[in-house]
């Protein structure tokens, strides 16, 4: 009973193993810039890919009549003009979506264009720390005339 319990335990193991590594081979999509892509596809086909850009201005283009339409190009983020790749996304345009605005985009690459399953937007940071020889004027504060706001002396669970 305890060596077919051992063995049971082993071949469920190796099976687990083995379909765990089999899912994995049929969604691991490699991540390329724009122009990495370009040079990938040169020499081999890629199926799965995942591509890191920026919309490019030209040539932007939605549909939503007959069947809804993205097709745009993206460049590098550090603004390589080399390095363009045609996109084609099917679904509804993110909010958050224009020119020049960092995108992630999952899919397929065929004949130089990735057919998108996904597409997502990268907000900006708009945060910008304060400058330190730059003075602000302190805050406004509101007075308050029945003191609601301040800690009375002498009150507290401390005193003994």
């Amino acid at each position: 009973m305890n060596k077919v319990f051992i063995s049971l335990v082993v071949l469920f193991f190796g099976l687990g193993t083995i379909l765990v590594f089999m899912a994995m081979q049929t969604n691991t999509a490699s991540v390329f810039t724009p122009s990495e892509l370009s040079k990938a596809a040169a020499n081999h086909s890629i199926p799965r890919v995942r591509v890191v850009g920026k919309v490019a201005a030209e040539k932007l283009e939605y549909q939503t009549e007959p069947a809804i339409k993205l097709t745009f190009q993206i460049e590098d983020p550090e603004g390589d003009a080399h390095g363009k790749v045609a996109v084609s996304y099917n679904k509804l345009m993110p909010d958050m979506f224009a020119p020049g605005r960092s995108v992630i985009i999952d899919g397929q690459f065929r004949d130089g264009i990735v057919y998108a399953d996904s597409l997502m937007t990268q907000c900006p940071s708009k945060y910008e720390p304060p400058s330190p020889t730059k003075t602000t004027d302190a805050p406004k504060v509101q007075s308050d005339p029945y003191n609601r706001y301040k800690p009375e002396v002498g009150t507290g669970m401390s005193e003994g």
